[in-house]
């Protein structure tokens, strides 16, 4: 198993009972994906997710996770 660290922002929190942080455990090899389906977000349909950010960059989904890592939750943005 690996534990990994959440954070949320904004109006994502949502998706985590608004808390900001949230510490998981997955099983090893866990990717992206996993991450989502724990928290009930599917990419690309759930109305709030946008993507995840790993040390300052965007990273997709299918990339997998590491123990000990810090993952963010990102909403979607849009500009003007």
């Amino acid at each position: 198993m690996i534990k990994i660290k959440i954070l949320f922002n904004g109006p994502v929190r949502q998706l985590n009972g608004w808390k900001n942080v949230a510490n998981i455990e997955l099983p090893d090899g866990a990717t992206g994906y996993d991450l989502c389906d724990y928290f009930n977000i599917i990419p690309g349909k759930t109305r709030l997710y946008g993507f995840l950010i790993r040390d300052g960059k965007k990273i997709k989904e299918e990339e997998e996770l590491h123990d000990g890592e810090t993952i963010k939750v990102n909403g979607k943005t849009s500009g003007g």
